[in-house]
């Protein structure tokens, strides 16, 4: 057990502080969507943040300019990934990030990769940048690993193919990749000479019997083009401090980039959002450790929930806090989400914001405390025993 109690904090507090999370529905709506934790964030980032308020010098610092050295000395000590501080990128947001690759490394019209289901703000980089999504749908569990390598080998193949956009662990099904599966994938984008985006800002939170591995720490022989992307807002619970690393995992793919996109254009994290995600990457463990417990504990109460519903197909994730539930078998009227708000009174995210054909489909968002997350399920079975009632 954890020596460390991680709190949740007030319902109350987060409506009057304009959480987006608890104040983008109707009050008699319980929230399970946006990918915030109900959870205080570590005491050395709430005094590090102090500091800063404290100090009333509200200039430019040089605090923004410690983030690659202390991204360094993070991913060493968290994953033993030795990297060079010189190929670190602090960035306000990582869907900017993603955006601005696009825009650096891929041609209007182009064609850029994506696993659905998938995060909406990748779909949307990829639309806004007018790139064309070339979509590779996931199956369900790893059972499926050889058939989405064939999908990706084909996917590459096409002649105007050159990026590949990669979340691990996966936003939302929750599914953590192994060693062996990044090998085979890595090979595929050296065969086929693609660069990859890969989107790790999940990569502290794995339950038991998982383990994370940063794409590019694995010795891959002919190594790929890989960009990483981290930051410490969703492990920490700093989504609306803004800062966030891209990795480069050699020079030549750093200036390919800032060749096409001017330093300035990405603008300069504040030095709020830089002292917190300092202090949070450099924080000890133990509160992390408490988080992962508590959240472990969660996806536990969810997959006891979703056995008891036998027409629920429900992800058990090996990391995040979201569990991807399939509504299908109940055939209803309409989209998961808007039946989940209309009557159960709970806010899921839409599955069709992941892909096409996901309309059965919604994100939950176990992140929360014991008693909301109970009040969510209990609202969501009697919702679905009204409608089953119907069909009698």
């Amino acid at each position: 057990m954890s020596a460390i109690d991680v709190a949740p904090v007030p319902v109350d507090e987060l409506r009057e502080n304009h959480s987006r999370k608890w104040t983008a529905f109707e009050p008699d709506v319980v929230p399970a969507w946006i990918a915030d934790m109900d959870f205080y964030p570590p005491q050395e980032v709430v005094e590090a943040v102090q500091r800063v308020a404290d100090s009333g010098v509200y200039g430019y610092s040089n605090i923004p300019g410690e983030l690659p050295a202390r991204f360094a000395e993070f991913t060493d000590r968290r994953f033993g990934w030795n990297i060079s501080a010189e190929h670190v990128v602090p960035v306000i947001d990582l869907v900017q990030a993603v955006t601005a690759t696009l825009l650096a490394l891929s041609a209007p019209g182009s064609g850029v990769v994506l696993c659905t289901p998938s995060y909406p703000p990748l779909i949307a980089a990829i639309e806004a940048t007018k790139r064309r999504m070339v979509d590779v749908r996931l199956p369900d569990g790893a059972a499926g690993d050889a058939e989405t390598l064939a999908e990706l080998d084909r996917a590459f193949a096409s002649p105007d193919v050159g990026v590949f956009i990669f979340c691990n662990p996966h936003n939302p099904t929750g599914r953590v990749y192994d060693e062996k599966f990044l090998r085979d994938l890595s090979a595929l984008a050296v065969k086929h000479d693609v660069i990859v985006i890969s989107d790790e800002v999940h990569c502290d939170i794995v339950h038991d019997g998982a383990s994370f591995n940063p794409m590019a720490r694995l010795d891959l022989g002919e190594t790929p083009k890989i960009i990483s992307l981290h930051s410490a807002t969703k492990s920490f619970n700093l989504g609306g401090l803004r800062c966030g690393v891209m990795h480069f995992n050699s020079p030549a793919l750093l200036q390919q980039f800032f060749d096409v996109i001017p330093p300035k254009l990405l603008g300069t994290v504040s030095n709020v959002g830089a002292a917190a995600t300092i202090a949070a990457w450099g924080s000890d463990d133990e509160w992390l450790a408490s988080v992962l417990e508590k959240l472990s504990a969660q996806r536990a109460v969810v997959s006891a929930w979703a056995a008891k519903h036998p027409a629920l197909r429900a992800t058990v994730p090996s990391g995040t806090y979201f569990s991807w539930l399939d509504f299908s078998a109940y055939g209803l009227e309409t989209t998961a989400s808007q039946f989940l708000h209309d009557e159960a009174r709970v806010a899921l995210n839409p599955g069709e914001t992941f892909g096409t054909g996901l309309e059965p489909f919604a994100r939950l968002n176990f992140a929360t405390s014991t008693e909301n997350l109970q009040e969510i399920l209990d609202r969501i079975s009697a919702a679905l025993e009204r409608w089953s009632a119907r069909g009698l």
